[in-house]
C-alpha cells in the first residue's frame, strides 16, 4: 500500500535577509552570503551534507520531482523568526530489507565521521537516540566494552533476562552494528557474550559528552 504524507521540519530563527517569505516562494535558487553558524556549516559540509554554492534549493526540488512527490514548501513570517520546510511524500507501508539496510549503512558511515562535534550537534544525535530506539543506549555501549554475557547486562541495568527486554533493549543495537555477538554463527550458545563494536564506541563517545 502507498500513502500520502509530509515531513516538516521547523527550525529557530528563520532565514537571514534578504531572504524572506516572498522570495523564498517565487524562486528556487536563493544565494545566501552570510552564515547563521559557520562552524556547524563546515561540518555539514565535511559529510557531503550540505555545500556554500546556494544549490541547496534546486537540489530539494530536484529530488522531489525525482521522486515523483509534490513540489516542497518553504515557508517563514516577515521577521524571520522561524523556517518551515514541508516535504510531501508518497511512502511505503512494507519497507523492504534493503531499505533497512541502507537507513542503517547511512546512519553508521555518519558516525564513523564524527570523531569530534559541537555539544550542539552531539545534543541532536543523543536526543535521536533517544527517541527513535531507547534512553539505556549509552548504558548498555559502556558495559559491553569488556565482552559480557546477557544476563550481566540485564542485572547492571535492573532488568529481567526476558526475551522481550533482549528485543526492547539489545536487538536494536545488534541490527545498527553497534553491538556484536562473539559467536555469532551460534547465537544461541550458552557461551554467547557481547560487545561494543568500533562504530558503538564512537557512537559512545558522542552520547557520552553530554553527560
Amino acid at each position: 500500500m502507498i500513502w500520502n504524507d509530509k515531513i516538516e521540519i521547523l527550525s529557530f530563527p528563520g532565514p537571514i535577509p534578504p531572504d524572506d517569505d516572498n522570495i523564498l516562494k517565487e524562486y528556487k535558487r536563493i544565494v545566501a552570503r552570510d552564515y547563521r553558524n559557520r562552524r556547524i556549516g563546515d561540518f555539514l559540509k565535511e559529510l557531503r551534507l550540505t555545500e556554500g554554492r546556494g544549490t541547496g534549493f534546486p537540489t530539494i526540488y530536484n529530488a522531489m520531482e525525482n521522486n515523483n512527490s509534490p513540489s516542497p514548501g518553504f515557508d517563514t513570517d516577515k521577521h524571520s523568526t522561524y523556517f518551515l520546510t514541508t516535504l510531501p511524500a508518497f511512502i511505503s507501508d512494507q519497507a523492504s530489507d534493503g531499505d533497512k539496510a541502507l537507513s542503517i549503512n547511512a546512519l553508521k558511515d555518519v558516525i564513523e565521521l564524527c570523531d569530534q562535534v559541537s555539544d550542539q550537534v552531539s545534543d541532536q544525535i543523543s536526543a535521536i537516540v533517544d527517541e527513535t530506539i531507547h534512553s539505556r543506549v549509552s548504558d548498555i555501549l559502556n558495559l559491553f566494552l569488556t565482552a559480557k554475557k546477557r544476563t550481566e547486562l540485564f542485572e547492571e541495568l535492573g532488568l529481567t533476562n526476558h526475551s522481550k527486554n533482549r528485543k526492547r533493549y539489545l536487538d536494536p543495537l545488534i541490527d545498527y552494528g553497534w553491538v556484536k555477538m562473539l559467536y555469532s554463527e551460534t547465537k544461541t550458545s550458552p557461551k554467547q557474550m557481547y560487545l561494543t563494536t568500533d562504530t558503538g564506541k564512537r557512537l559512545l563517545k558522542l552520547l557520552i559528552s553530554n553527560d
